[in-house]
């Protein structure tokens, strides 16, 4: 039986032995490098000597303390093995702990004032995790749209979001569940804000699209409630904070829907078991029949542009260098950019002499965006990483040529030279070449755009989207 440690009975310390005994654990001891606090107790747990540390076996030490590294020094000096020692000075830290020593151990209750307004019924609710409002890109597309799905299959289904922007809200509608006032709250009055809101929902599946607080939240659900909550974690990019928490909550996670090899491969190499590992499903809108026409020599080559538009990720800056470099090359092209972003503004000022040439098209409805790409030659992806690119695949659907750089999951749907392009990310001149080839070889448009929508055709025939989540939902 190992023997837990809290190293720090300073503020952090304090409070973290305050919050945890509220779900029936605590440490065994709290060590304290002040000497002043040795051998007396705070709230019935005895403070040590450090010195005591050394003859102490099986320790499992977590850092309450804002002195991470030097704490973590002191440790191993004292013989500690450093897989034994945790940080532990945010809730975030302290619930990948006890995911890992005390899942399934955890006991607590939705507070009295809570109480009041909680949902109870016997079958299990779908609960989406968009945390950062309705308006942002593919992610929260790839939600609204799953949730419809399901709620015509029956399904009770929910939206837990901090931020409203972008939500229509239907008559009779109470799928919205808003957590307020998130920007005013420490870290753990949010996460425990998240955790009254899903457990009101129980029995619920959550479904978390962010390795932020809501899936930490659900997390800490699951922890408490096991057979009320069906955790589900869907990694949407290659981006390591998706690798990072959601290795780490591996005991937690009911399942783990992945869009490509490379992510299956993580996380059995992390230890996940292959049950809980699931490829996404999916179905794009895409009919029968291509039925567009494309630029011809003498005309403008027009190419589009669909997502978020910010640097981070998505890289909008590399469409300013790749305009300059068209520019330079004398090609006549119209580029139209669909979405918004922070960067968009700026983006605006770099292009305002070129206003003929780029137009912003804003937040183009969902329902219009098929029609948006048929009107594109090229669809042009800059990004840094992706998962499985809702707007490429759109794009593609539509007969636009993706050009597009090599992020996770790409050579699902492009073969390179076949169907589109595939280029090194940030390769901003490769991106051009491949622009001004298309505009210099027109017949080839038609070719590729064909070949794009068989394959995203062929796609959807192979994905069973109904068979993925009858197999992971529980009802």
């Amino acid at each position: 039986m190992k023997t837990i440690i809290f190293f720090g009975a300073g503020k952090i310390g304090k409070r973290m032995l305050e919050l945890w005994r509220q779900f029936g654990i605590q440490p065994d001891f709290i060590a304290d490098n002040s000497s002043e606090l040795w051998n007396t107790f705070y709230q019935g747990v005895k403070i040590l000597p450090v010195a005591e540390l050394r003859s102490m076996t099986d320790i499992l030490a977590l850092i309450t303390c804002n002195q991470v590294e030097d704490v973590r020094s002191q440790l191993l000096d004292y013989g500690i093995d450093p897989e034994n020692i945790y940080k532990g000075n945010t809730v975030k830290d302290m619930l990948l702990f006890w995911a890992s020593y005390m899942n399934g151990k955890l006991q607590w209750d939705i507070p009295e004032t809570d109480k009041k307004t909680a949902e109870r019924k016997s079958s299990f609710k779908v609960v989406f995790d968009v945390q950062f409002g309705f308006v942002l890109g593919g992610v929260e597309a790839w939600a609204l749209e799953t949730g419809k799905r399901l709620v015509a299959h029956g399904k009770d289904v929910k939206f837990l979001t901090t931020d409203t922007r972008g939500w229509v809200q239907r008559e009779a509608d109470n799928s919205l569940i808003q957590i307020k006032g998130v920007n005013k709250l420490s870290e753990s009055d949010r996460l425990l804000k998240g955790l009254i809101a899903i457990g009101k929902c129980r029995p619920c599946n959550v479904v978390c699209n962010f390795p932020c607080d809501n899936f930490m939240s659900a997390c800490w659900a699951k922890m408490l409630w096991p057979q009320d909550i069906n955790l589900i974690a869907v990694v949407h990019n290659d981006e390591e904070i998706y690798y990072k928490y959601y290795g780490a909550m591996k005991e937690v996670i009911d399942y783990c829907i992945v869009t490509c090899d490379a992510m299956e491969n993580y996380f059995l190499g992390c230890g996940m078991a292959k049950a809980k590992i699931v490829r996404m499903a999916w179905e794009i809108s895409c009919r029968g029949k291509l039925e567009r026409t494309y630029s011809k020599e003498g005309e403008a080559i027009r190419i589009g542009y669909a997502g978020r538009i910010v640097v981070p990720q998505k890289r909008a800056d590399l469409l300013a260098e790749v305009v300059r470099l068209l520019r330079e090359r004398n090609i006549n092209f119209r580029l139209e950019i669909a979405g918004t972003g922070d960067y968009e503004e700026e983006l605006k000022q770099i292009f305002a002499e070129q206003s003929g040439q780029i137009c912003f098209m804003g937040q183009i409805p969902r329902e219009n965006i098929s029609d948006f790409w048929k009107e594109q030659d090229i669809g042009i992806n800059c990004s840094d990483w992706e998962g499985r690119c809702i707007s490429r695949a759109e794009a593609m659907a539509s007969g636009a040529v993706p050009v597009v750089t090599d992020t996770s999951s790409v050579r699902d749907e492009v073969q390179d030279s076949y169907n589109g392009y595939i280029l090194s990310c940030g390769d901003a001149e490769g991106i051009a070449d491949k622009i001004c080839y298309l505009y210099f070889h027109r017949e080839v448009l038609r070719l590729m755009g064909e070949r794009a929508c068989e394959a995203i055709m062929e796609q959807n025939q192979k994905d069973d989207l109904t068979g993925m989540w009858n197999a992971i939902l529980k009802s």
